[in-house]
């Protein structure tokens, strides 16, 4: 299935499920009581899963910025805010997801830095209105599944699995967002070898239980990534006129 053809599904789901709704609600009787029920009302995350949408649109067709989050300066998609400095950059390809499953997806670009290929992620977020961008550094994002889970590096006995929680966000702290989930590090010595540490959902495990973690985290779906393209972009958010 095309990005276009995505994108029209959701919106027309959206729209039938209103159309549903308001058919029902007018075929009630009059002294129905209306509900309290907040799972009974018409949910909202369709309108703003399109606003979303629109605005990341308008920031990859260069139309409009987004602020970094670690600075809060407004930049351009071609632009990389690192260790104080604005850079140049150049998106590859990107994903439609939802990382932290609040019924909004995020759109995650793989990015060239300072010409420098596959060098980080950034991640772009809709939050109040605004198209928000958090980057992480090279290897510290890869292999994006369907549960929302991915692998990092960051050497040979300090990677694993993360997932994203925007919530931990600190400007203060670099790559806050990203939570260890299923990992493995170093830390001290135990006579003339290196101790390294394995957990799981925060217990301890054996290197041969993480060495099976990983093999099954290899064997999950990946997501569906797109070429950086005019044409794909233009296709987020498409309304059907018809």
């Amino acid at each position: 299935m095309t990005l276009f053809s995505k994108a029209r599904t959701r919106i027309l789901v959206g729209g039938a499920l209103l159309v549903f709704l308001t058919l029902s609600a007018c075929g009630g009787s009059a002294s129905a009581e209306p509900s309290t029920n907040p799972q009974d009302s018409p949910s909202t995350e369709p309108s703003v899963e399109v606003d979303a949408m629109k605005a990341f649109r308008e920031v990859l067709l260069r139309n409009s910025n987004y602020r970094d989050a670690e600075s809060g300066e407004m930049l351009s998609i071609d632009q990389w805010f690192e260790l104080g400095e604005t850079v140049e950059c150049e998106a590859q390809n990107y994903a439609v997801f939802d990382l932290d499953d609040d019924g909004t997806s995020e759109i995650i670009l793989n990015m060239d830095v300072r010409k420098v290929k596959d060098y980080g992620t950034l991640i772009l977020r809709y939050e109040e209105d605004t198209v928000v961008g958090y980057n992480l550094w090279a290897r510290g994002f890869g292999d994006l599944k369907s549960d929302g889970t991915f692998v990092y590096s960051g050497g040979a006995f300090d990677h694993g699995v993360g997932k994203i929680d925007f919530s931990a966000f600190d400007p203060e702290v670099r790559h806050s967002i990203m939570e260890k989930v299923c990992y493995c590090e170093s830390g001290g010595y135990e006579g003339e070898s290196l101790k390294v540490s394995y957990y799981n959902d925060g217990a301890e495990i054996t290197p041969d239980d993480f060495d099976l973690a990983l093999k099954a985290q290899d064997e999950k779906e990946d997501v569906t990534w797109f070429n950086y393209t005019d044409d794909n972009v233009k296709a987020l958010a498409e309304v059907d006129t018809v």
